[in-house]
């Protein structure tokens, strides 16, 4: 998919590629690294693609376990939801696919740097849940530059 996509790749705000296409009947998402190098690739739809389940059952009403272990999807949904009619649909619709595939990770630091690279007011809440994310991992992955550097992302984007 990375080397053959049925769509031109597109620039994501981390410096990743998204690659897309479809193969028997499966659409497949491909990230990768400015030098050529495949981060991920998931499925987002098709015959036999499920979800990963790490969802509050009642997003409405969060029990205090999926508070206290800052559980990503919760407040991953959440600051979507805040934030659909200020963020391009093409880029929504990929932040979805992220998130319903399960890559955290990645959907932390391209949102991080989306926030940041548009300076994207946030109100207080919104910024809380963007702190909350950032500080899921007590020792962030390597090659998520926006994820690795999220006090800095969080000054700047301090809401005014």
């Amino acid at each position: 998919m990375a080397n053959e996509p049925d769509e031109p790749p597109r620039r994501l705000p981390n410096g990743r590629w998204r690659a897309c296409g479809v193969r028997d009947g499966v659409s497949i998402v491909v990230l990768v690294e400015p030098e050529g190098r495949v981060v991920t690739g998931f499925p987002t739809a098709g015959p036999g693609v499920v979800r990963n389940p790490d969802t509050a059952a009642d997003p409405a009403n969060p029990t205090v376990a999926d508070l206290t272990e800052s559980r990503v999807s919760f407040f991953a949904e959440r600051l979507l939801v805040q934030l659909a009619n200020r963020l391009p649909i093409e880029a929504l619709t990929h932040y979805h696919e992220i998130y319903l595939a399960g890559e955290w990770e990645e959907l932390v630091d391209v949102l991080a740097a989306h926030l940041f690279t548009e300076r994207t007011p946030l109100s207080v809440d919104e910024h809380s849940d963007l702190e909350r994310l950032l500080h899921v991992y007590d020792r962030p992955p390597a090659g998520f530059h926006f994820l690795n550097d999220r006090q800095h992302i969080l000054a700047a984007l301090q809401p005014g």
